[in-house]
């Protein structure tokens, strides 16, 4: 069983000082957690509508290897209407 990322909470380990305990939650738990592909294209969005600046890079420098990472725990709504 793993757990759905909100993609308030994903984004939220972006920040500059991320709250330590979300942290550690989600570092203790990255084996089971899955992304929405929706999550992972407002992200995607997001970075795309930013201008380009210190604050977009930034946000790509994290966002590039979170998308190494969730390789292969991508769920797509369809998936999760399926696991009802």
């Amino acid at each position: 069983m793993g757990n759905l990322l909100d993609t308030d909470v994903l984004s939220k380990s972006s920040n500059s000082t991320p709250n330590a305990m979300v942290m550690e939650w989600l570092d203790g738990n990255e084996h089971e957690l899955y992304f929405s592909t929706i999550s992972i294209g407002k992200i995607t969005r997001e970075i795309k509508l930013l201008p380009i600046g210190k604050r977009r890079t930034e946000i790509q420098k994290w966002f590039s290897p979170l998308e190494i990472r969730i390789d292969g725990r991508l769920v797509s709504p369809a998936e999760l209407v399926m696991k009802e």
